[in-house]
């Protein structure tokens, strides 16, 4: 199976993204270690997520999403391995989806090879759509690129309408950093505290079925 390994920090935010605070505390980490933080930039994108009826693709340990903003239109296959201490290190394979693809089978040659594996996709529908408002910015630091991202996340299951939302810190290894893990895990402990930020070891798929599911049940009472 070809694609990328994704090495990135997780924060749950539980005081709330502020973006001033935020890019505060993470340029002055970054100074301490001689490197720099770029200016935020911010847009919004829309995650859709598509599974099965029997949900194979999450019992086969991936999570599959369209991603639509800029512009533009990205099919990505994620592995769902467990996290510690906020770090996650997993399989990404994401690929432009076609100007002719059609809404029915939008998924580009390399995608719908591996998932061809995993389930029929004929049946794939959206089940989950996760509306993301991020401010991004780069972070250059021992020797290598990372790419800062602060969400604020909306999730939205479309066979009840519920909706849940939460903020979080992602910090992504992009190019050049021979120890990122041990960079990131420097980070979360020089940044958690004065960001209100938890280590967050579950994928955005999962934090939003998770919440979903205490919502019914609340709902239920």
């Amino acid at each position: 199976m070809s694609g990328n390994r994704e090495v990135e920090l997780k924060l749950l935010l539980t005081g709330g993204a502020d973006p001033d605070r935020a890019h505060a505390v993470l340029s002055s980490w970054a100074a301490a270690h001689g490197g720099t933080l770029g200016v935020f930039a911010s847009d919004t994108h829309t995650d859709r997520y598509y599974d099965d009826p029997r949900l194979s693709v999450a019992r086969a340990g991936f999570g599959l999403r369209l991603r639509m903003g800029g512009g533009q239109m990205l099919a990505a296959l994620k592995s769902s391995n467990p996290a510690d201490g906020g770090l996650h290190a997993r399989f990404e394979l994401e690929e432009p989806v076609a100007d002719d693809a059609t809404a029915v089978d939008p998924w580009p040659p390399r995608v719908r090879e591996v998932l061809e594996g995993l389930c029929d996709v004929s049946g794939l529908t959206p089940l989950i759509t996760l509306t993301v408002e991020r401010h991004t910015a780069e972070l250059a630091v021992a020797g290598g690129i990372f790419e800062v991202a602060l969400d604020r996340v909306e999730a939205r299951q479309k066979a009840t309408k519920r909706t849940v939302a939460w903020e979080e810190l992602e910090v992504e290894a992009k190019d050049g950093a021979a120890a990122a893990e041990a960079v990131l895990a420097d980070l979360a402990a020089g940044v958690a505290e004065a960001l209100e930020g938890v280590p967050h070891n579950t994928p955005k798929l999962t934090t939003a079925r998770e919440r979903l599911a205490q919502l019914a049940a609340e709902s239920a009472q």
